[in-house]
């Protein structure tokens, strides 16, 4: 049965007085309680939980952002990740992530109290918040509908620009993307509530640079490697578009578009009796809000991102003021997106909504970050569900002791579980290096002098079945060159040691034009040295970099030999595709770099015009 719900003006006044804030703050913390998602996780090996530890070892290490260590999430990305890698990063990103989800859910509650009823808010708060990946996202966008929904006074307007300045920093040094998200949000709903707007906008944007300039000092870092940082962090986002790639059900389009239509009319009904800038402001962030949830769902689309685009829509739903005359529309419309949600992400309702378990999970996280010896223990549990998983014989320990190792191709948490001097490549996930200028500035750090002087190697490749030998292929290039085997550990792992450059100068052997799809001989192999490929046309123009702005972009697929497909990432292909390589260079199998294959085709997404060219080079390598 529908809750009764409350027949209080648009203005936010009901009949009955709000609770006093001590009250309003133990009705957040239960709500924050029973909707808790499990978060001070145990360390596990793999390609997502190694990232998250390569954040938090980051943050114990001297390493500069943006040059030593190149990622979308900033100095502070462990904030969002409470994994048990470390004692004092997990127990701040636990204090983050519990201040930022009784925030919402006391913010959510408030908002919708006065259009559902005090048990219809609880209940829709209750069935919104375990999907809720980015609360402060959401927090901001509920903050700034309250704001632009009534006439504030200017210490309001003061009160949000500062608040929401110093979220914005701070998110800015978590996660650049949704850092962005949030300085944008609050810059609409400043420039669109402002009396004072230049005094009210300089103290948001003086906020935000301050929070800024003290988050990057406070984690040891310099301004020289700021801009670094921000570059770079954009390169992998927007080359992510047109290189992570993926298609799922079509019928989940019209999901999402059902629920951004929903949130749309919400909020320029909400806000037909407010002046036109507000409403232009509230209308704007919520389509802005909604193109960031979509593009963080369906650039790559399957069942673990489709989860983001209600993480931040469903939120965004409760925190519209609803008008008297649409709050049952409001109710339902909430009440079937959650069911929708359900249903898209393939979860059973229990598994997703469970008070007592959620419950039970947050007085687990607090008695493990609070106690010591808790504390210690799940630590401990970390490193023994990486080493089980990546075990470390003692002779492949001994070559690695006393050295600076880069784990390859990803697994730096390995590195964490042994206690390893860890010195990563800079897109320390080389399937991460989505661009041309990503992937050289990896090549160029295995050149220099202070690389790493191991490198620990495990066969396969990163998120899909690409070619090894292609995930930062000019890296590759020069892990051949300036590296050789020390020893392996069957087929688990290879050790590799850096020796002096054996390679020189490319030189074009041949080249060759085809059509999108059409098969290409490629050189034999040459016991002189690497055979490689360019291959002009094959990367997006114009057209399809907008289309991968606004969505993403056409997938590229590569065939072997006529029968062998793999995905292709588009970016680095000019730095030089690896074909062949000689035995007094390759690794040994399953650690092999060059496919070897006689005949290469490449195809495109969606087909393509034209013609591509192939460009064949030869790196000559030194004979032992």
């Amino acid at each position: 049965m529908m809750p009764r719900l409350s027949t209080g003006r648009f203005r936010g006044a009901t009949h009955e007085p709000g609770p006093r804030p001590i009250a309003l703050l133990l009705i957040g913390l239960a709500l924050a309680a029973l909707t808790w998602r499990e978060t001070l996780a145990v360390g596990e090996a793999g390609i997502d939980p190694s990232w998250r530890a390569g954040l938090h070892m980051a943050a114990h290490s001297d390493l500069a952002w943006g040059r030593d260590v190149i990622f979308t999430f900033g100095p502070l990305g462990f904030l969002e990740h409470p994994t048990a890698w470390f004692i004092d990063t997990s127990t701040l990103a636990l204090a983050y992530t519990f201040l930022a989800r009784v925030a919402l859910a006391t913010v959510l509650w408030s908002i919708a109290r006065p259009a559902f009823g005090r048990a219809g808010a609880a209940l829709t708060v209750l069935a919104v918040m375990p999907f809720v990946l980015h609360p402060v996202s959401a927090l901001v966008f509920a903050a700034a509908l309250w704001l632009l929904a009534g006439e504030r006074r200017d210490r309001d307007v003061y009160a949000f620009a500062l608040g929401t300045g110093v979220l914005a920093g701070v998110g800015l040094l978590v996660k650049l993307n949704t850092g962005v998200l949030v300085t944008a949000m609050g810059l609409v709903a400043v420039a669109c509530a402002a009396r004072s707007l230049p005094r009210q906008l300089g103290a948001y944007a003086a906020t935000v640079l301050a929070a800024v300039a003290a988050g990057w000092l406070a984690t040891g870092q310099s301004f020289g490697d700021l801009d670094d940082y921000a570059r770079n962090a954009t390169e992998i986002v927007s080359g992510y578009s047109g290189a992570m790639l993926r298609t799922g059900a079509t019928w989940h389009f019209v999901v999402v578009a059902g629920v951004l239509a929903l949130a749309a009319y919400g909020v320029w009904d909400a806000f037909r009796d407010r002046p036109a800038r507000r409403r232009a402001g509230a209308l704007a962030m919520t389509l802005l809000l909604a193109f960031v949830a979509f593009k963080n769902a369906f650039v790559r689309h399957d069942l673990g991102h489709v989860v983001e685009y209600f993480s931040l829509m469903l939120p965004a739903l409760l925190a519209i003021p609803w008008r008297p005359g649409r709050r049952a529309l409001g109710f339902a419309g909430v009440t079937v997106s959650v069911m929708l949600a359900i249903l898209v992400v393939h979860r059973w309702p229990h598994d997703v909504i469970n008070p007592f378990d959620s419950a039970r999970t947050a007085w687990n996280d607090v008695t493990r970050a609070v106690w010591p010896g808790e504390a210690a223990d799940t630590r401990d549990d970390s490193v023994a569900s990486v080493r089980e998983a990546r075990p470390l014989d003692p002779a492949t320990l001994a070559l690695l002791d006393g050295q600076t190792v880069h784990v390859e191709p990803y697994e730096a948490a390995v590195a964490w579980a042994y206690d390893l001097d860890w010195k990563p490549l800079p897109v320390f996930q080389s399937y991460q290096a989505y661009t041309a200028r990503l992937d050289r500035i990896n090549a160029d750090t295995l050149a220099r002098p202070s690389a790493p002087s191991r490198v620990l190697l495990a066969p396969g490749v990163g998120a899909d079945p690409r070619v090894p030998g292609w995930e930062s292929p000019a890296a590759v290039q020069a892990l051949l060159c300036r590296y050789r085997p020390l020893g392996r550990q069957g087929d688990a792992w290879l050790v590799l040691g850096r020796t002096a450059n054996r390679c020189g100068e490319e030189r074009p052997i041949g080249s060759r034009e085809a059509r999108w799809g059409e098969p290409v001989a490629v050189p034999p192999a040459s016991a002189e040295g690497l055979v490689t490929v360019r291959i002009a046309g094959v990367e997006p123009g114009a057209a399809e970099r907008l289309r991968a702005v606004l969505f993403k972009g056409h997938e590229r697929r590569v065939t072997l030999d006529g029968e062998d497909t793999h995905p292709l990432v588009p970016e680095t292909v000019e730095n030089g595709l690896l074909l062949h390589a000689p035995e007094t260079v390759e690794l040994p199998a399953p650690f092999t770099r060059a496919p070897g294959p006689r005949t290469i085709a490449v195809q495109r997404g969606g087909g393509g015009s034209g013609t591509l060219r192939y460009e064949f080079f030869l790196v000559p390598v030194e004979r032992p």
